[in-house]
């Protein structure tokens, strides 16, 4: 096998892999949501890897925190934002 051939086979399985320290998912809670797990606010990455979770006080995340991740976050990724009272807890929804 030919090196122009697997480079092009090694571009097919890792081509659309974003970059080392690259975001591709960034989510942001309030604290007392399901999604904060009962902890405090911080920054929170998944030990298996993957996207961070801002845990925040107030009504919005705080710009000091969020930013240096929203630098990261890939041209394709997504910055996701809980808003505390906007959705009733499941077992509150209508039928």
């Amino acid at each position: 096998m030919s090196l122009r051939t697997r480079l092009n086979k090694l571009q097919q399985v890792v081509g659309d892999r974003p970059p080392p320290g690259q975001l591709g998912l960034i989510v942001a809670v309030p604290v007392g949501c399901d999604m904060a797990e009962g902890r405090p606010p911080g920054v929170y990455y998944p030990a298996g890897g993957g996207g961070p979770t801002v845990v925040f006080a107030g009504s919005e995340p705080d710009p000091v925190v969020l930013d240096p991740l929203r630098v990261r976050l890939a041209p394709w990724g997504l910055l996701i934002v809980g808003h505390p009272g906007e959705i009733p807890p499941s077992d509150e929804l209508p039928i």
